[in-house]
């Protein structure tokens, strides 16, 4: 009987987490732009006995040629990042040596409404 109301609890709390996280993500990423890299090495690592695909990364801002390493691609599928493909990154504009993969997320669009700076009105 007591399960009745503990699992359906745990499912919300976790979804709830999982958006408050990527909530997080976005925040910190509001303004960085989108870059074309290219992948140099990819390997997967096991965390919690599921295999995590990690890449490093080379990409060019401003003339600059730069380097990501050991990004976490949200995958288990290592088929999916080949050694010489392209790979869309964020960039933070400020200090472009910083970047992570581009991911999406089913909601993600409400959350970017939330983060769109307030219109000036007049």
């Amino acid at each position: 009987m007591i399960y009745i109301v503990i699992v359906p609890l745990g499912l919300v709390l976790f979804a709830a987490i999982a958006i408050l996280s990527r909530a997080i993500e976005l925040r910190k990423s509001v303004g960085w732009a989108t870059i074309s890299a290219t992948i140099v090495s990819v390997r997967s690592t096991v965390i919690c006995d599921v295999a995590i695909v990690f890449i490093d990364i080379i990409y060019e801002v401003g003339g600059r040629q730069c380097k990501g390493s050991n990004l976490n691609t949200y995958s288990c599928s290592q088929g999916a990042f080949r050694i010489g493909s392209e790979i869309d990154v964020l960039v933070d504009p400020e200090n472009p040596e910083i970047c992570r993969v581009e991911r999406k997320a089913i909601w993600d669009g409400a959350l970017h409404r939330m983060f769109r700076p307030a219109r000036k009105v007049g």
